[in-house]
């Protein structure tokens, strides 16, 4: 019996902004069970340069404010933000946060 997790697939889809760093519409990717949106973010951190990541997180590796996560539709911040649990099969967004006035 191998110590191995298990591992889950998500549909991680990038818009406006984002999309342009990223430079795609978005990746399959996969995580072990388990995973939160923080090991989401960090599993995306390096696949696109230094520019994407520099637009995703500050220098202390946290989400900037400008940049929004949708697990299935709903943002994370009305979960449990950055620990809201990933499932296989869910759907991702990372997008611009909007502001108006």
């Amino acid at each position: 019996m191998s110590g191995e997790c298990p591992l889950i697939r998500v549909e991680v889809n990038f818009f406006a902004t984002v999309r342009m760093y990223a430079d795609a519409k978005g990746i399959s990717l996969r995580l072990p069970e388990g995973s939160t949106a923080r090991d989401l973010v960090d599993a995306l951190l390096g696949r696109f340069g230094s520019a994407f990541d520099d637009y995703i997180v500050d220098e202390m590796g946290n989400l900037h404010h400008h940049v929004v996560i949708l697990r299935n539709g709903r943002g994370i911040g009305i979960l449990d933000g950055l620990g809201t649990v990933i499932n296989d099969g869910d759907s991702i967004a990372l997008l611009p946060a909007i502001g108006g006035g």
